[in-house]
């Protein structure tokens, strides 16, 4: 009888062994994922100038608790999160901003969503519209093109 349950404990054990090396392996591959992700996060935040530092850090915990104490399926949007709090100035630059974030919640432009290049190739040549109206307005002096091209982008 002790020989008969020895052989079961080792085929036991030997079925589950497997079992936990690949747990083991998919835990690996997730917590890899995961800390691959948090870099990408953190980078792409540091680009957009976003990266939260001890004062905005409590500001944004307490209110991604409120939010996913409402809804658990939405993710949390510091960006709109952050212009709820700090809106975009009303001038040229703030209503570009405001017409581009626009175009990017707009459920009539799907190929431009989340793509900020392709938003603004699109408001481009309303933007220039807008710049040599109001240079003709202001009659301000010089050449057409210098209003529209500045010297940092011809290199």
């Amino acid at each position: 009888m002790r020989d008969q349950q020895r052989k079961f404990n080792q085929t036991a054990v030997l079925t589950m062994y497997p079992a936990v090396v690949l747990m083991n392996e998919q835990a690996g591959k997730l917590s890899d994922l995961i800390k691959d992700r948090c870099a990408a996060a953190h980078t792409k935040k540091r680009q957009m100038r976003m990266l939260a530092n001890t004062e905005k850090l409590q500001f944004y915990l307490q209110a991604a608790y409120d939010h996913f104490t409402r809804d658990l399926t939405t993710p949390f949007d510091f960006v709109k999160e952050m212009l709820r709090h700090s809106p975009v100035s009303r001038n040229f630059e703030g209503n570009i901003l405001n017409l581009a974030l626009l175009i990017n919640d707009s459920p009539a432009h799907p190929l431009l969503r989340n793509d900020a290049e392709q938003i603004f190739r699109a408001m481009g040549p309303m933007i220039a519209s807008c710049v040599m109206l109001d240079a003709v307005r202001q009659k301000l002096p010089g050449e057409s093109l210098q209003f529209l091209i500045m010297p940092e982008f011809l290199n």
